[in-house]
Protein backbone atom coordinates (compact mmCIF):
# COMPACT_ATOMS: atom_id res chain seq x y z
CA UNK A 1 0.00 0.00 0.00
CA UNK A 2 1.51 3.41 -0.67
CA UNK A 3 2.11 5.52 2.34
CA UNK A 4 0.05 7.86 4.82
CA UNK A 5 1.16 10.47 6.84
CA UNK A 6 0.26 11.11 10.04
CA UNK A 7 -0.89 14.50 11.01
CA UNK A 8 -1.77 14.39 14.60
CA UNK A 9 -2.66 12.18 17.59
CA UNK A 10 -5.09 12.03 20.50
CA UNK A 11 -4.28 9.12 23.55
CA UNK A 12 -6.29 8.89 26.56
CA UNK A 13 -6.11 5.33 29.06
CA UNK A 14 -4.84 5.18 32.72
CA UNK A 15 -1.67 6.77 32.81
CA UNK A 16 -1.77 8.01 28.87
CA UNK A 17 -3.42 11.27 29.09
CA UNK A 18 -2.87 13.19 25.96
CA UNK A 19 -0.66 12.41 23.78
CA UNK A 20 1.91 15.61 24.63
CA UNK A 21 2.14 14.13 28.32
CA UNK A 22 2.08 10.54 27.52
CA UNK A 23 4.75 10.42 24.28
CA UNK A 24 7.28 10.26 27.25
CA UNK A 25 6.18 7.50 28.53
CA UNK A 26 4.94 5.48 25.53
CA UNK A 27 8.48 5.80 23.87
CA UNK A 28 9.75 4.44 27.51
CA UNK A 29 11.49 7.67 28.19
CA UNK A 30 9.63 7.85 31.77
CA UNK A 31 7.65 4.71 33.64
CA UNK A 32 4.53 4.51 32.96
CA UNK A 33 1.95 4.95 36.30
CA UNK A 34 -1.98 3.13 35.64
CA UNK A 35 -3.47 5.47 37.40
CA UNK A 36 -7.24 5.53 37.17
CA UNK A 37 -8.65 7.65 34.10
CA UNK A 38 -10.18 10.87 34.66
CA UNK A 39 -13.51 11.09 33.30
CA UNK A 40 -13.01 12.53 29.54
CA UNK A 41 -15.30 15.95 29.36
CA UNK A 42 -15.97 17.82 26.17
CA UNK A 43 -17.21 21.32 26.02
CA UNK A 44 -17.64 20.76 22.42
CA UNK A 45 -21.30 19.56 21.94
CA UNK A 46 -24.48 22.04 22.59
CA UNK A 47 -25.85 21.62 26.27
CA UNK A 48 -28.89 19.00 25.43
CA UNK A 49 -26.53 16.92 23.08
CA UNK A 50 -23.90 16.84 26.10
CA UNK A 51 -26.43 15.97 28.65
CA UNK A 52 -27.61 12.45 26.46
CA UNK A 53 -23.52 11.33 26.14
CA UNK A 54 -22.19 8.32 27.66
CA UNK A 55 -18.74 8.06 29.01
CA UNK A 56 -17.85 5.88 25.69
CA UNK A 57 -18.74 9.14 23.44
CA UNK A 58 -17.20 11.46 25.56
CA UNK A 59 -14.03 9.07 25.71
CA UNK A 60 -14.45 8.56 22.00
CA UNK A 61 -14.68 12.75 21.25
CA UNK A 62 -11.97 14.07 23.21
CA UNK A 63 -9.52 11.96 21.75
CA UNK A 64 -10.33 12.75 17.92
CA UNK A 65 -10.61 16.57 19.40
CA UNK A 66 -7.32 16.01 20.59
CA UNK A 67 -5.82 14.82 17.10
CA UNK A 68 -7.56 16.96 15.04
CA UNK A 69 -6.05 20.30 17.28
CA UNK A 70 -2.61 18.56 17.00
CA UNK A 71 -2.37 18.52 13.44
CA UNK A 72 -4.05 22.18 13.13
CA UNK A 73 -6.16 20.44 10.46
CA UNK A 74 -8.11 24.20 10.70
CA UNK A 75 -11.91 24.82 10.10
CA UNK A 76 -12.82 21.72 7.44
CA UNK A 77 -13.51 18.74 9.48
CA UNK A 78 -12.00 15.78 8.05
CA UNK A 79 -14.16 12.30 6.96
CA UNK A 80 -13.92 9.79 9.88
CA UNK A 81 -13.42 5.98 10.52
CA UNK A 82 -14.54 5.10 14.45
CA UNK A 83 -13.46 1.49 15.24
CA UNK A 84 -14.76 -0.02 18.52
CA UNK A 85 -14.84 -4.28 19.32
CA UNK A 86 -18.16 -4.04 21.30
CA UNK A 87 -19.21 -0.40 21.21
CA UNK A 88 -21.03 0.78 24.54
CA UNK A 89 -21.00 -1.91 26.58
CA UNK A 90 -22.47 0.37 29.37
CA UNK A 91 -25.55 0.72 26.98
CA UNK A 92 -26.02 -2.74 26.38
CA UNK A 93 -26.03 -3.56 30.24
CA UNK A 94 -28.72 -0.66 31.00
CA UNK A 95 -31.17 -2.09 28.51
CA UNK A 96 -30.64 -6.03 28.85
CA UNK A 97 -31.44 -5.03 32.65
CA UNK A 98 -34.34 -3.12 31.60
CA UNK A 99 -35.45 -6.14 29.32
CA UNK A 100 -35.79 -7.77 32.70
CA UNK A 101 -38.06 -5.45 34.23
CA UNK A 102 -41.72 -5.30 34.08
CA UNK A 103 -42.94 -3.47 31.13
CA UNK A 104 -39.47 -3.38 29.95
CA UNK A 105 -38.68 0.10 30.64
CA UNK A 106 -35.69 0.94 27.71
CA UNK A 107 -35.05 4.70 28.34
CA UNK A 108 -35.56 6.11 24.86
CA UNK A 109 -31.97 7.83 25.59
CA UNK A 110 -30.47 4.61 26.37
CA UNK A 111 -31.74 3.16 23.48
CA UNK A 112 -30.95 6.06 20.89
CA UNK A 113 -26.74 5.46 21.86
CA UNK A 114 -27.06 1.93 21.69
CA UNK A 115 -26.20 1.98 17.83
CA UNK A 116 -22.71 1.31 17.01
CA UNK A 117 -22.63 4.64 15.24
CA UNK A 118 -23.39 6.88 18.21
CA UNK A 119 -19.94 8.54 18.61
CA UNK A 120 -19.47 9.50 15.26
CA UNK A 121 -23.05 10.61 14.66
CA UNK A 122 -22.26 13.19 18.27
CA UNK A 123 -18.53 13.46 16.73
CA UNK A 124 -20.45 15.44 13.85
CA UNK A 125 -22.59 17.56 15.71
CA UNK A 126 -19.68 18.16 17.74
CA UNK A 127 -17.31 19.12 14.97
CA UNK A 128 -19.75 20.53 12.17
CA UNK A 129 -18.92 18.08 10.32
CA UNK A 130 -20.90 17.12 6.78
CA UNK A 131 -18.23 14.19 5.80
CA UNK A 132 -18.69 10.75 6.02
CA UNK A 133 -18.00 9.02 8.46
CA UNK A 134 -18.09 4.81 8.67
CA UNK A 135 -17.59 2.96 12.38
CA UNK A 136 -16.70 -0.37 12.00
CA UNK A 137 -15.81 -3.45 14.70
CA UNK A 138 -13.88 -6.96 14.09
CA UNK A 139 -13.31 -8.32 17.29
CA UNK A 140 -9.54 -8.25 18.02
CA UNK A 141 -8.90 -7.05 14.29
CA UNK A 142 -10.61 -3.76 15.34
CA UNK A 143 -7.56 -1.63 15.24
CA UNK A 144 -6.54 -2.96 11.75
CA UNK A 145 -9.72 -3.06 10.50
CA UNK A 146 -9.77 0.72 11.24
CA UNK A 147 -6.72 1.95 10.01
CA UNK A 148 -6.89 -0.21 6.83
CA UNK A 149 -10.37 1.57 5.99
CA UNK A 150 -9.32 5.01 7.54
CA UNK A 151 -5.70 4.56 5.11
CA UNK A 152 -7.74 3.42 2.00
CA UNK A 153 -10.01 6.38 2.26
CA UNK A 154 -7.01 8.68 2.29
CA UNK A 155 -5.20 7.72 -0.78
CA UNK A 156 -8.77 6.91 -3.26
CA UNK A 157 -10.14 10.09 -1.94
CA UNK A 158 -6.76 12.20 -1.67
CA UNK A 159 -8.21 13.76 1.58
CA UNK A 160 -7.34 13.34 5.34
CA UNK A 161 -9.17 11.12 7.31
CA UNK A 162 -9.45 10.91 11.26
CA UNK A 163 -9.18 7.35 12.77
CA UNK A 164 -10.91 7.43 16.47
CA UNK A 165 -10.28 3.70 18.28
CA UNK A 166 -11.92 3.50 21.43
CA UNK A 167 -13.31 0.36 23.99
CA UNK A 168 -14.43 0.97 27.64
CA UNK A 169 -14.12 -1.61 30.32
CA UNK A 170 -17.32 -3.85 30.39
CA UNK A 171 -19.55 -3.76 33.15
CA UNK A 172 -19.00 -6.70 36.03
CA UNK A 173 -22.09 -8.68 34.11
CA UNK A 174 -20.43 -8.33 30.51
CA UNK A 175 -16.55 -8.63 31.47
CA UNK A 176 -16.27 -12.43 31.78
CA UNK A 177 -17.96 -12.68 28.38
CA UNK A 178 -16.27 -9.59 26.32
CA UNK A 179 -13.19 -9.67 28.26
CA UNK A 180 -12.40 -5.95 28.07
CA UNK A 181 -10.66 -5.24 31.28
CA UNK A 182 -9.37 -2.08 30.68
CA UNK A 183 -10.14 1.46 29.14
CA UNK A 184 -8.58 2.80 25.91
CA UNK A 185 -8.45 5.48 23.65
CA UNK A 186 -6.76 6.65 20.79
CA UNK A 187 -7.33 8.63 17.40
CA UNK A 188 -4.62 9.46 14.32
CA UNK A 189 -5.55 12.04 11.86
CA UNK A 190 -4.05 10.94 8.27
CA UNK A 191 -3.10 12.43 5.19
CA UNK A 192 -2.03 11.72 1.76
CA UNK A 193 1.02 13.74 1.47
CA UNK A 194 3.64 14.56 3.98
CA UNK A 195 2.92 18.52 3.98
CA UNK A 196 2.03 19.51 7.04
CA UNK A 197 2.90 15.71 8.63
CA UNK A 198 4.61 16.24 11.82
CA UNK A 199 4.71 12.67 12.97
CA UNK A 200 6.45 10.31 9.65
CA UNK A 201 4.37 8.42 7.34
CA UNK A 202 2.45 4.80 7.41
CA UNK A 203 2.73 1.79 4.97
CA UNK A 204 0.78 -0.89 5.51
CA UNK A 205 0.76 -4.64 4.60
CA UNK A 206 -1.22 -7.95 5.53
CA UNK A 207 0.69 -10.83 7.29
CA UNK A 208 0.55 -13.87 8.84
CA UNK A 209 2.88 -13.78 11.68
CA UNK A 210 1.78 -13.05 15.27
CA UNK A 211 1.34 -9.59 17.17
CA UNK A 212 4.39 -7.98 18.94
CA UNK A 213 4.33 -7.49 22.18
CA UNK A 214 4.93 -4.45 24.16
CA UNK A 215 8.25 -3.50 26.39
CA UNK A 216 6.10 -2.22 29.13
CA UNK A 217 4.99 -4.61 30.94
CA UNK A 218 2.23 -2.22 32.43
CA UNK A 219 1.30 -0.97 29.00
CA UNK A 220 1.38 -4.47 27.89
CA UNK A 221 -1.51 -5.20 30.12
CA UNK A 222 -3.43 -2.87 28.60
CA UNK A 223 -3.16 -4.00 25.19
CA UNK A 224 -3.73 -7.74 26.38
CA UNK A 225 -6.86 -6.47 27.66
CA UNK A 226 -8.49 -3.81 25.13
CA UNK A 227 -9.08 -4.42 21.77
CA UNK A 228 -8.66 -0.81 21.07
CA UNK A 229 -5.07 -0.82 22.60
CA UNK A 230 -3.58 -2.95 20.17
CA UNK A 231 -3.07 0.58 18.84
CA UNK A 232 -0.65 1.10 21.23
CA UNK A 233 2.42 -0.27 18.99
CA UNK A 234 1.71 2.24 16.46
CA UNK A 235 1.89 4.92 19.10
CA UNK A 236 5.48 3.25 20.61
CA UNK A 237 6.71 4.13 17.05
CA UNK A 238 5.36 8.00 16.91
CA UNK A 239 6.72 8.41 20.20
CA UNK A 240 9.86 7.16 19.56
CA UNK A 241 10.60 8.96 15.99
CA UNK A 242 12.83 5.91 14.73
CA UNK A 243 11.75 4.00 11.36
CA UNK A 244 10.32 0.34 12.56
CA UNK A 245 7.44 -1.69 12.41
CA UNK A 246 4.79 -2.63 14.57
CA UNK A 247 2.30 -6.16 13.99
CA UNK A 248 -0.88 -5.92 15.06
CA UNK A 249 -3.98 -8.97 15.34
CA UNK A 250 -5.91 -8.60 11.76
CA UNK A 251 -9.45 -10.95 11.15
CA UNK A 252 -7.12 -13.06 9.52
CA UNK A 253 -3.38 -12.62 10.54
CA UNK A 254 -2.05 -9.77 11.16
CA UNK A 255 -1.24 -6.20 9.65
CA UNK A 256 2.23 -5.11 9.62
CA UNK A 257 2.78 -1.14 10.29
CA UNK A 258 6.08 0.25 8.32
CA UNK A 259 6.98 3.41 10.61
CA UNK A 260 9.27 6.03 8.96
CA UNK A 261 9.30 9.16 10.93
CA UNK A 262 9.71 13.04 8.86
CA UNK A 263 13.10 13.49 8.18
Amino acid sequence: MSPVHVLGVGVAAAGLCGWRDSAAVLRGAQVHRPEAMPTPTTSLLPANERRRTTYTIKLALCVAHEAVQHADAGQTPPGSVFASASGDLEVVHKMCTALTLPEHPVSPIVFHNSVHNAPSGYWAIASNSRKPSMSVAAADGTFAAGLLEAATQVLVDDEPILLVVYDHTAPEPLKPLCGIRETFAMAVLLGPRAAGARLGQLRLRLGSGPAQALPDPTLEAIRAWCPAAQGLALLHLLAGQVAGQAVVPASTGCLEIEFQPCS
